[in-house]
């Protein structure tokens, strides 16, 4: 049995500080929304988290299908690189780029120098894409679907010469009786509200994969586990997906993860289990100690946006308040300010509590807002939830009626 490790769009964080010339065309509106959203999403420590255990699972072989990096700024190079370093060797570990790691224009020259050896076809001859291993009964063929694209577009593109040459790999493994799995960032279907995120040449990839087949398609992109099929000559072509690597659990995506495929057999009667592996999904009593800052993501998750009332300074003052509070106190401090706002950085000397009433007053106000915060989440929750709620309903009667 081949054990091969699937794990992709790990949005290596913290992003360095880019120079200001960087920050031009589409890297000024990523860096804009890293530190709006993107960096309370994707966090080093769930990472790690990640990275630890599908160390623990010692497989044989890692695949990761790209975005290891934000923005495309020449200092994320090099830590990405130390990452896939602690994956493995460039024998042990392969490498497709994503849309993230080619931002802009220019960028796929820091990808080739830092990490080419991960993306080095057996035959040193064949420079690009696809690039083709053989590891034990397996062909690996990465593609790559990234390329530069306007602000706000995140499409794959594979063009028709690299989609030839996919043909071709795929003819060659079949003769000698290898498990073919295609590695590629962008998966090759769709919905149509990803319109600007697809694979804009998706429909020609899958044509040929219905003619030559393969045995198994890995990518990533979409952030969630997922298993679709695609037609094949003989059979259907499994297509699975995994979730971003750093991915923070919030309510409605997939937690951080990545998935392992359990391959044994030989060709005409393989056996592919694939093995999703996630960090533990949003509990609810997990919002009394999640850090306060996941509050600013209430837009996009469906939380009730209390905290975003209380302007920054406020708290500040809440912090600082209950880091000063009296001994008998401290025990009973709000779980909230003790986990998500102790340590941030000093405020204004007007907004200090200058007594232990007054320490005692911001106390009760950050207990009354964290106490509203969590009644609200509930709430906010079903609010969310009700479409799939009514829709479950609705099969349920449908079913007694019949």
């Amino acid at each position: 049995m081949f054990v091969l490790a699937h794990i992709s769009d790990p949005h290596l964080a913290p992003l360095p500080r880019p120079h200001w010339s960087e920050l031009m065309g589409k890297r000024a509106t990523g860096f804009l929304n890293w530190h709006r959203k993107r960096r309370l999403i994707h966090r080093a420590e769930v990472l790690a988290r990640v990275t630890a255990d599908l160390q623990a699972s010692t497989p044989d072989h890692i695949t990761v299908t790209g975005d290891l990096v934000n923005i495309s700024a020449a200092g994320e190079y090099a830590p990405a690189r130390a990452w896939l370093e602690s994956l493995g060797t460039s024998a042990d570990v392969s490498l497709v780029p994503g849309n993230h790691d080619v931002y802009v224009r220019g960028a796929s020259a820091h990808l080739r120098s830092h990490w080419g050896e991960f993306m080095r076809d057996d035959d040193i001859r064949n420079v690009g894409f696809p690039f083709l291993r053989r590891r034990g009964p397996l062909a690996l063929i990465g593609l790559s679907s990234a390329v530069a694209t306007a602000p706000f577009m995140a499409t794959g593109r594979l063009g028709g010469e690299q989609i030839a040459r996919l043909a071709q790999a795929l003819d060659r493994c079949a003769r000698e009786e290898l498990f073919r799995v295609v590695l590629i960032h962008h998966p090759p279907v769709s919905s149509a509200r990803r319109h600007f995120k697809r694979l804009v040449d998706g429909r020609e990839f899958c044509a040929v994969l219905a003619q030559h087949g393969a045995e198994l398609v890995l990518h990533g992109h979409d952030h969630v586990h997922s298993l679709v099929h695609l037609e094949g000559p003989q059979r259907p072509i499994p297509v699975v997906g995994a979730p971003s690597a750093s991915q923070a659990p919030r309510p409605g995506h997939d937690p951080a993860g990545y998935n392992l495929c359990r391959i044994k057999g030989q060709a005409g009667a393989w056996s592919c289990e694939v093995r999703p592996r996630s960090c533990p999904r949003w509990r609810r009593h997990d919002r009394v100690q999640a850090n306060i800052a996941l509050a600013t993501m209430s837009r996009t998750s469906g939380y009730f946006p209390l905290v975003l009332g209380l302007p920054a300074g406020a708290r500040q003052f809440l912090t600082s308040a209950g880091n000063t509070l009296p001994n008998g106190l401290a025990r009973r401090k709000s779980r909230a300010v003790h986990s998500g706002l102790s340590g941030s950085a000093a405020m204004p000397a007007w907004m200090r509590a200058s007594s232990a009433s007054e320490s005692k007053r911001a106390f009760r106000l950050a207990l009354i807002m964290n106490s509203v915060y969590c009644l609200a989440c509930p709430v906010a929750d079903y609010w969310h939830q009700r479409p799939y709620i009514q829709a479950v309903q609705n099969r349920c009667a449908a079913s007694r009626s019949l």
